[in-house]
């Protein structure tokens, strides 16, 4: 019961959506600095968990930690952000560069920006197929099984130190910023309008360097499809990667 699973992973969203939208307006009051924590743990959790670890590192393997401590605790600040197991995003992500700008592609903007924002993924194929490599792992295996019973103890220990505001400031907020920006990562990074192409590969990847900016270095999308296996995303020396600068500070 535990377990991670898509489409609760979906209806826990748009729960979390709702509560982030209608508990200003009657059980806590809309607070400046919680808003800055929110969007600071967003940054936190988004660029050391989403990004560097369930993309860059498990997703793709572009590098390997230094400390196997700092890989784990990267990866449960990944879990905590509400946005799924790394086993789930990994076999999603691994599709989308198998199947790129296809109906099999779980993250291609054919399917829609609702259906991409909310996991309501529009593919066929077995998504648990070529990620033995993380199965193979006891502690993603854990992270995956225990995914929910997680969240329950990270949100119980948010209310027994801050109350209700500690929820909302601590969890709510962050987990739906970084979902809404995972969304519209997949969505807008591959409309050729929204960017530029600096590579002419064989999909509709692109750079929009606005987007790099609040998703971690995520924006340079097209470099990306470049070069997958390479740690960071940044080509040229203005090319800002937040999460490829972190990784440099861990990997061997």
């Amino acid at each position: 019961m535990w377990q991670a699973d898509l489409r609760i992973i979906r209806f826990f969203f748009l729960t979390n959506l709702l509560l982030v939208l209608f508990m200003p307006l009657y059980y806590i009051s809309l607070s400046a600095v919680g808003i800055a924590i929110g969007v600071g743990l967003y940054f936190l959790f988004g660029a050391l968990g989403i990004v560097a670890t369930f993309h860059r590192f498990y997703s793709h393997r572009t590098f390997i930690f230094k400390n196997k401590n700092v890989e784990k605790l990267w990866s449960l600040l990944g879990h905590l952000t509400g946005s799924g197991s790394a086993v789930g995003w990994v076999a999603l992500h691994r599709l989308h560069h198998e199947h790129t700008d296809t109906v099999k592609d779980p993250h291609s903007p054919i399917h829609g920006l609702w259906k991409t924002m909310t996991l309501d993924y529009n593919f066929e194929g077995n998504q648990w197929r070529g990620i033995k490599d993380m199965l193979s792992e006891p502690y993603i295996k854990f992270l995956h099984n225990y995914y929910f019973a997680i969240l329950l103890v990270y949100g119980l220990c948010l209310f027994l130190s801050f109350g209700i505001a500690g929820i909302y400031y601590g969890f709510l907020v962050p987990s739906v910023i970084t979902i809404i920006m995972s969304g519209l990562t997949n969505y807008a990074a591959h409309i050729p309008w929204l960017g530029y192409q600096t590579y002419a590969t064989k999909e509709s990847s692109t750079n929009t360097w606005w987007m790099a900016l609040f998703n971690c270095g995520e924006g340079w999308h097209n470099n990306h499809h470049q070069e997958p296996h390479n740690f960071t995303t940044k080509h040229k020396w203005w090319e800002f990667d937040m999460a490829g600068s972190l990784i440099k500070l861990v990997k061997q």
